[in-house]
């Protein structure tokens, strides 16, 4: 009977195997990225063909001074600029009025510290920042004064100022 019972088990396998055939189908997957970084690229360069390095004057009680500035960037920019920081200046120079503006075209943008009495072609006021839609071949004109509305001459000496340019992406 133990044969009879182990055929009938064979039977039954082989009949399973056959009518029932297991799927062995392989499969396999593969994702594939694609990265890529426009990074945001911002360069100064002070001078230009008509104004190659920054231009200075002296007023009866203020220093000024003027320069072109290009920018190569590779997206749209916004522009900021900070109040002139006394590097340099003679003492008894009183720069209690001092202010920084760039202009793009017919768009301002300005930071100061003091007060613009005085100094009547200064009294603009556009703290937003400058909108830069793209780089062009035209020169941001980066202008500072220095000053104070107080009578008297500029003392005789060596002046330095600086501002800071600033770009961030729009």
């Amino acid at each position: 009977m133990m044969i009879h019972r182990l055929a009938v088990v064979s039977a039954l396998a082989i009949l399973s195997a056959v009518a029932f055939p297991s799927k062995s189908e392989a499969q396999a997957t593969q994702d594939v990225n694609f990265n890529g970084t426009i990074a945001e690229s911002f360069t100064f360069s002070v001078g230009s063909v008509t104004n190659p390095s920054p231009s200075t004057s002296f007023n009866a009680n203020s220093f000024e001074g003027t320069a072109d500035v290009n920018i190569s960037c590779s997206i749209s920019a916004f522009i900021s600029v900070s109040a002139p920081e006394r590097i340099a200046a003679p003492s008894g120079f009183n720069d209690a009025f001092r202010k920084a503006r760039v202009r793009f075209g017919n768009s301002t943008t300005s930071t100061g510290v003091g007060s613009a009495d005085g100094f009547p072609l200064w009294s603009d006021s556009a703290s937003a920042p400058l909108a830069i839609s793209s780089c062009t071949g035209n020169p941001l004109v980066v202008e500072m004064i220095a000053g104070s509305s107080d009578a008297g001459s500029a003392p005789v000496g060596s002046y330095v100022y600086r501002i800071t340019l600033t770009a961030t992406a729009q």
